[in-house]
Order: C-alpha cells, then structure tokens, then sequence
C-alpha cells in the first residue's frame, strides 16, 4: 500500500475527516512528486527522446503537463482561456526549466484552489468551450488524471530507455536508487 500523503496523514492524525479539496490537494500533490522524480531521472539531453516519429519528445510531455494544469485552472477559476500557453517553444526546455514551470503551475493551482470550499465543487464549469456541461469538481479532478496519463506516458519512455520509473502512487525516497540525488 502506497504511503499516504501529507495531508491525508495530518487528517487521520488529528482524527478529522478530509474535504475532498484537502483531497484532491492530497492527490495533486503526491503525483507531482512522482512527475518530479521522472524528470530527476533525465539529463538535458535525454529531453530530445520520443519512441517515434509524431510522439511528444520527453520533454514535451513534462511541458505539456504543465501548460495543460495552466490552462485548465486559469479558464476554470479565472475565465481566462488562452489557447496559446498550450503551444511549445521552438528551442528545446532544459530540466531546471521544466522542473520550474511545473512548480509554477502547481503553485498557481493551489493559490486558486485555496480561494474554493467544496460547495462550489458541483457548480458548472465551462471546460474549454463545454458550456457548462461539467462541473469544476469533474474538471478538477481531469487535472489529477491528465496528469497521470501523461506520467504513465513518460514511465513507458523510460522503461523504452532502460530506465526504471518511480511507483506510479507515490514518491519514493531519495536515495533509493531510482533517483538521482
């Protein structure tokens, strides 16, 4: 059984129950930390690397991670739905500049996740065009999931390179072998 995250431990310690935005924060948090651990696995140059032609690179995969979480929170919460932070740069990204635009993005999800309760959880959410055919819980919780796609995605790619991906679930701890310290 994967170890619980931190909010999850700090719930069960103090014998509270969590709101499901305490659990979706839960969950956000522990697949970023596993993403993270992926990208520790890579060199800049191993960021050019796609299983074959019309495949994201590596490195477009952790970019799209993070332009897709931009994209979705800001036109969720904000109503500010820019189709051009989706775009790829021409040059290639180095993993420190991956690893920040990442924590960018998580950053500005939980400053917005913070000005929600979870009453507004079932209200409509215009997902990219949907016109309200969702709600933000469903569309919040498609961030948990894109995220993972894509993580799974990137485990195959380094699978393919010889590599052994961290557990999917959660983050393993440094000096495991797995990543690099």
């Amino acid at each position: 059984m994967p170890p619980l995250g931190p909010r999850r431990r700090e719930a069960d310690c103090q014998g509270n129950i969590m709101t499901e935005l305490d659990d979706l924060r839960d969950h956000l948090d522990r697949y970023r930390a596993v993403t993270l651990q992926c990208l520790d696995l890579l060199t800049d140059g191993d960021l050019t690397w796609r299983p074959g032609p019309g495949h994201y690179t590596l490195g477009q995969q952790f970019l799209h991670i993070a332009q897709a979480e931009d994209m979705l929170i800001r036109a969720q919460l904000y109503g500010d739905l820019d189709h051009e932070r989706g775009r790829f740069p021409k040059g290639g990204l180095r993993v420190a500049e991956l690893r920040a635009l990442l924590n960018e993005a998580r950053s500005r999800t939980c400053a917005a996740l913070s000005e929600l309760d979870d009453t507004r959880l079932a209200e409509p959410a215009d997902l990219m065009g949907d016109q309200g055919a969702r709600t933000r819980r469903w569309s919040l919780w498609l961030l948990v999931e894109h995220e993972v796609h894509h993580k799974a995605q990137v485990a195959v790619y380094l699978r393919q390179m010889g590599r052994t991906p961290p557990y999917f679930a959660a983050p393993l701890e440094r000096g495991d072998g797995r990543t690099r310290t």
